[in-house]
């Protein structure tokens, strides 16, 4: 999220100003609007050195592209896409589509003990979370595969019961918005 730039962060920063050294952490330092989450980089980590040292296993990256929608034609507001335009944009029916279609097809292959790859479903908006976990539900009751949970930052009952049920296996899929981007940590999910 860079939220070094965000006007309350930067407040506080400022507030602190030198001679006063301030720490800023980012998995993402390359930002695609150009601009710069920190002056100094004291310290870079990146994704192979980390394979290497055996922190992580090396990504294994696909992308799907089942619609005509093209994510350079979403405009941007403040270096980031706006918000609004790409929640429209991804909750039509081709793009829900698409998602479920990915999802499926990612998510079907089977592990040692028999269960398909837990997967993890990040969604421009709460709609499209709600909307995605639906179509895999609706999926789920014709074919018996694995159930889908939607989760969103401020949702106001019953995500502490999602989680769970994700953690614990109950549900293959899990949508997003908003939410487990930043620290969350579990080796449960195979696909994103």
């Amino acid at each position: 999220r860079h939220s070094s730039r965000t006007k309350k962060v930067r407040t506080l920063l400022d507030h602190f100003a030198p001679p006063t050294r301030h720490l800023g952490i980012t998995a993402t330092p390359d930002r695609p609007d150009g601009r710069i989450a920190f002056r100094e980089v004291a310290f870079e980590y990146d994704i192979g050195r980390a394979v290497a040292d055996g922190w992580l296993v090396p990504p294994h990256m696909v992308y799907e592209t089942g619609t005509d929608f093209r994510l350079e034609t979403v405009g941007t507001r403040g270096g980031d896409f706006d918000a609004d335009e790409l929640s429209d944009r991804m909750q039509q029916g081709s793009s829900i589509a698409a998602v479920v279609e990915a999802a499926r097809k990612w998510s079907n292959f089977k592990n040692g003990r028999g269960e398909r790859r837990a997967t993890m479903i990040p969604c421009a908006s709460v709609p499209q979370a709600r909307r995605v976990a639906t179509a895999l539900n609706e999926w789920h009751d014709r074919e018996g595969s694995g159930r889908a949970v939607a989760v969103w930052c401020d949702m106001p009952d019953g995500r502490a019961d999602a989680m769970r049920a994700f953690a614990a296996g109950e549900a293959q899929y899990i949508t997003y918005f908003d939410l487990l981007t930043e620290g969350y940590d579990s080796d449960r999910p195979k696909v994103l």
